[in-house]
């Protein structure tokens, strides 16, 4: 319930009490002095005009109640219309046009050296096989990223990067998971980490390669 509804269930209630203590403001009233009527008169309006706005703070709360927290999105989805400002070349794959990393564009790759940092040299050995992008991830903001991965050799999928780059080329986050753990790397790594979206991202590669294990996790 909006504040402004909480507020006007405590001013009805204020009202009702105040009737209950005074009286209607109209009754008839036998003894007792002209000044305590007049008092009584007094608060007893009062009484009724609490109840009056609580009511219609309740009908009409002039607020909205918070939006169910969004989250982010992965879905499986043909990406290539947003292909263009990411990668110098594409090729079919299964009727879709695609790419991968070793194809990606200069400025996407010089945008990959710097999210990555002093951790580049270990992150592209834990991404040295490359997988075609297939899949792109709403934030929620509902900005897309595409996804892109790769995992060590030999080690696939427990040593395992994600690449998130937006369809402009401009920004990009890495999901980075191996035996030292998970970390996130850019702008949104937080977020990411917190809403846990490596651990859905490996339980959705589970699910593709072991449709029957339930629960599905890779180590």
């Amino acid at each position: 319930m909006p504040p402004s509804g909480v507020l006007g269930l405590l001013l009805t209630l204020a009202g009702i009490l105040l009737l209950f203590a005074f009286g209607m403001p109209y009754r008839l009233r036998t003894g007792g002095t002209v000044s305590a009527a007049r008092k009584y008169a007094l608060l007893g309006w009062a009484g009724l005009g609490l109840i009056v706005a609580g009511s219609l703070l309740q009908a009409y709360p002039g607020g909205r109640a918070p939006e169910p927290r969004r989250d982010f999105v992965i879905r499986q989805q043909s990406v290539a219309p947003l292909l263009p400002r990411i990668c110098a070349e594409t090729e079919r794959l299964k009727g879709e046009r695609t790419c991968y990393r070793d194809e990606w564009n200069d400025p996407i790759k010089a945008l990959a050296a710097k999210t990555m940092g002093q951790e580049a040299k270990a992150i592209n050995g834990d991404s040295e096989v490359e997988f075609p992008a297939d899949s792109i991830v709403i934030y929620p903001d509902e900005g897309s990223r595409v996804l892109f991965e790769g995992c060590r050799a030999h080690a696939c999928p427990t040593a395992n990067v994600y690449f998130l780059v937006t369809p402009d080329g401009t920004g990009m986050d890495i999901l980075w998971g191996s035996e030292r753990g998970v970390r996130a790397l850019g702008p949104n790594a937080e977020l990411l980490s917190e809403r846990k979206v490596y651990e859905r991202l490996q339980e959705i590669k589970c699910r593709k390669m072991y449709p029957n294990l339930n629960p599905c996790k890779l180590r």
